[in-house]
């Protein structure tokens, strides 16, 4: 019980970005006595259903927290204290979701990169919600801030151009709609 509830504090308190997993279970390891190889290996699995769990918990939550921004049903400063007292989340940090997600809605560039899950979660979303026209936005969005990061950083996107290639290729399916 203790060693759960030590992550669900770390997590809650912490935020969560692809890195994050790597860092905590090397923190959470080495709170523990030894272990065999076994029981390692073990500790190492329910930490990672653990994290997926509250990754994917906490991407949709950001996901509705913006989407109630934009529609104004509540401001983006509520928003933002309603998201660190919910999830322990940085309101500068939500403040990035939240206009990487508006900018998708109208297809403008962002240049405040979010992370590979939260990207293909948004622009899931934003086609089953707004089909095509939603998508066909989003991927515009998508597409200068992937090319502004390459340019940049000068580093290949990889993860996000996979996103990218895929639901360009939807919409390519989808273009009898």
């Amino acid at each position: 019980m203790t060693k759960l509830w030590f992550c669900s504090f770390f997590c809650k308190y912490c935020e969560i970005f692809d890195h994050f997993a790597d860092i905590s279970k090397m923190i959470f390891s080495l709170s523990l006595p030894r272990q065999s190889d076994k029981q390692a290996a073990d500790i190492n699995i329910i930490f990672n259903c653990f994290f997926m769990a509250r990754s994917e918990e906490l991407v949709k939550n950001i996901y509705l927290a913006a989407q109630e921004v934009y529609d104004n049903k509540i401001s983006l400063k509520d928003q933002k204290i309603k998201m660190q007292n919910f999830f322990g989340m940085n309101p500068g940090s939500f403040n990035d979701f939240y206009y990487g997600y508006a900018k998708m809605r109208t297809g403008e560039i962002s240049k405040r990169g979010l992370e590979t899950r939260s990207y293909d979660y948004f622009i899931l979303k934003i086609y089953e919600e707004f089909g095509r026209v939603g998508l066909e936005k989003a991927l515009q969005s998508f597409r200068q801030t992937l090319d502004y990061y390459q340019q940049t950083i000068g580093v290949p996107c990889r993860s996000w151009q996979r996103i990218y290639d895929k639901y360009s290729e939807l919409l390519k399916s989808r273009s009898g709609e």
